[in-house]
């Protein structure tokens, strides 16, 4: 069909709203994008937003009924798999044809470039569905041909669903006209090329094919494919059979892309590599930029040039089981499977009957697993109907959340927003369950002990402002208040202010009573108080000890080895515990030692022992840091690169 098409295509370019007209079932809404092949708009429609495709032609004769049938196939043979966006529906009128899918409002392309960027394992999740869902296409000889991060859509829980199979385009290229390529596979021009190798072909082979009607030369112009006549393309339309390994060619560059900051091959690079031009230290090169092994390996083998040595999806799938895939996700694929199909409050319901077996099984492995659990949650709470499920989701988020100390940097950004949206519920009982969601988690999240000061000092003021709007329940602001106390030894001025804001803000909130039996006692720890009632005065800063002088602060944080943290913290506290201890396994560790020569003293030994959670908490928070930096720097890469792309096509365009 492809090659058919090409000189069939109007010289008169109208836009997609002109044959839509034509169409009283599609209401246009706007263009999704523009090229000579095809015209792409987001369309309402009965059943839901869609994406409608229009092809325009002038020739009545070709043919196009066989390949109206092949999608409407496909179609048929894929109706009970959720992962597959097929064209529902295909028609062909006079002057121009169209086809409609569901939308999805990413595609991967998208998705790796937005916030919150994605983990590790949520990437992991992705690859595991994309090759679950191309198992299943080619047990059942169903081929793509046209595999790209711009065709693998992700919904906002995560759910991969694979759209625009390209039975419709050429499976071979000649690999001296890349206007081919252009028109037919490079419609985001973007110049990034996964077709495999074996499907461009030689000007030599195609004179064998035809000499008759092969010109004396191929013009790489566009207005070679609108002149030509339509038996110069079907030279490259009879050329073979898609194939399975063609596909796991284009997995392999999708892969590469996933986990590097680039794609692997334009066509130029591809043809090169196709022609054994390409040296193995320069792909070596491309392929280094894979930071796992495993991963790097499985790239390494689905780019080969022979297509008999590629891997097949099962064998992918074997091959990345073996560490980089948890073994949960096959159990989770099956879960979320049935999830997908369900509509939102009968989602929730279905989860909290087994949570707690998913929980045990993802949290003795990798618990940031339990992201993909919360992602199917939280995009489903604003669709929820009944008041028992708007309130039993906001439990199972915090119950989740809350399973998990690694989960804890996840909150701000993934959890707290879609549960703000309770605040403004019609019921009150789902407003007040908001209410101690938001609170629950606050009392969990690790703000306070992040690597960033300013970040601790802006933690503490969002506090502050939640008691002053009374939305923080009692007893949870008495265990912030615990947590938060130690932290006026802290030498960081913005954070011993941050403290005074919110111990002025619980005079206003908390009963005198409270103020005085519950508050007043864990603040007499660390202010010179020697008072029986709560009152604005306590919280002069010449009431409070000094500081920790910074040069200790920083000796402490400056720690190598948490085990060496956690010994000196252990001694430490002995020391203090016991006058008569022998404080010579003190002086041998290392941070003692160094903390003996900046002038410590007990008075400051003692404002540090109150601190120990703290020191431990943002040293491993620290780690934490510094690995989700690396993570940022190779995704800053990618949007560099992607913003680049888009100035590309701008240019081109102009």
């Amino acid at each position: 069909m492809g090659n058919q098409l090409v000189s069939s295509v109007k010289t008169v370019i109208r836009p997609i709203d002109y044959y839509l007209n034509e169409v009283p079932d599609f209401k246009y809404k706007c263009s999704l994008g523009q090229t000579q092949f095809l015209k792409v708009a987001l369309c309402a429609h009965n059943e839901g937003d869609t994406v409608v495709k229009v092809l325009s032609h002038e020739d009545p004769s070709i043919l196009l009924e066989q390949y109206k049938k092949d999608l409407l196939n496909l179609t048929k043979l894929a109706a009970k798999n959720v992962s597959i966006a097929a064209f529902r529906i295909v028609e062909i009128r006079t002057n121009f044809a169209y086809m409609a899918r569901q939308f999805v409002r990413y595609s991967l392309y998208d998705r790796l470039s937005t916030r919150p960027f994605m983990t590790d394992i949520e990437k992991a999740w992705i690859v595991y569905q994309i090759f679950r869902c191309m198992q299943w296409c080619h047990d059942h000889n169903i081929y793509h041909g046209d595999i790209k991060l711009e065709n693998i859509l992700v919904t906002s829980n995560l759910w991969v669903i694979i759209s625009d199979f390209a039975s419709y385009k050429p499976i071979r290229l000649p690999e001296d006209n890349p206007t081919f390529f252009n028109y037919f596979f490079d419609t985001s021009r973007r110049r990034c090329c996964n077709i495999a190798p074996e499907r461009f072909i030689s000007s030599t082979l195609s004179n064998q094919s035809n000499n008759n009607n092969q010109p004396d030369s191929m013009s790489t112009s566009s207005s070679y494919i609108q002149q030509q006549n339509t038996n110069i393309f079907n030279l490259f339309l009879q050329e073979g059979q898609l194939t399975s390994k063609m596909d796991m060619f284009s997995l392999g560059c999708i892969l590469a892309e996933i986990y590097s900051d680039n794609y692997l091959f334009d066509l130029s690079s591809i043809l090169n590599y196709k022609d054994k031009r390409v040296p193995d230290s320069h792909m070596e090169e491309l392929l280094e930029r894979i930071q796992n092994e495993s991963m790097r390996n499985v790239v390494r083998n689905l780019i080969n040039l022979d297509p008999k040595q590629r891997y097949s999806c099962e064998q992918v799938l074997a091959k990345l089981e073996d560490g980089f895939f948890p073994s949960y996700f096959n159990e989770l694929y099956s879960l979320m499977d049935n999830l997908i199909r369900l509509p939102p409050d009968a989602k929730v319901l279905y989860l909290q009957q087994d949570i707690d077996y998913y929980l045990n099984v993802i949290n003795n492995e990798n618990p940031k697993g339990t992201l993909i659990l919360l992602m199917t949650l939280t995009s489903s709470i604003r669709s929820l109907k009944h008041i028992f499920c708007k309130i039993e989701a906001q439990r199972l988020i915090c119950r989740m959340a809350m399973s998990s100390s690694i989960l804890s940097p996840f909150i701000i950004d993934r959890l707290i927003p879609y549960l703000v949206n309770g605040l403004t519920d019609p019921d009150h009982r789902v407003r007040g369950e908001s209410i101690d969601s938001i609170t629950q988690l606050l009392e969990f999240v690790h703000g306070l002990c992040d690597a960033e000061e300013i970040i601790i000092a802006k933690t503490i003021t969002s506090i502050a402002h939640l008691v002053e709007q009374g939305l923080i329940a009692k007893n949870v602001i008495i265990d912030l208040l615990r947590e938060i106390m130690p932290l006026i030894y802290h030498p960081n001025r913005w954070i011993t202010n941050a403290i005074i804001h919110f111990l002025e803000n619980l005079q206003s909130n908390l009963l005198t009573v409270d103020l005085n039996t519950k508050v007043l006692p864990i603040m007499a720890t660390f202010f010179k108080l020697n008072v029986k009632c709560f009152t604005v005065q306590l919280f002069h800063r010449r009431s409070v000890e000094q500081p920790i002088p910074r040069p200790i602060y920083e000796t402490i944080l400056m720690a190598k080895d948490q085990e060496i943290l956690i010994s000196f913290f252990n001694l430490l506290e002995k020391k203090l515990s016991n006058p008569d201890y022998d404080i010579s396994l003190l002086k041998h560790n290392t941070i003692y030692k160094r903390l003996l020569a900046d002038n410590i003293t007990p008075i400051i030994e003692q404002q540090l022992l109150s601190l120990r959670n703290f020191f431990i908490k943002i040293y491993r928070n620290k780690r934490n840091y510094q690995a989700m930096i690396r993570e940022s720097e190779t995704i800053s890469n990618f949007i560099y690169r992607k913003h680049y792309d888009l100035a590309r096509v701008h240019e081109i365009q102009l």
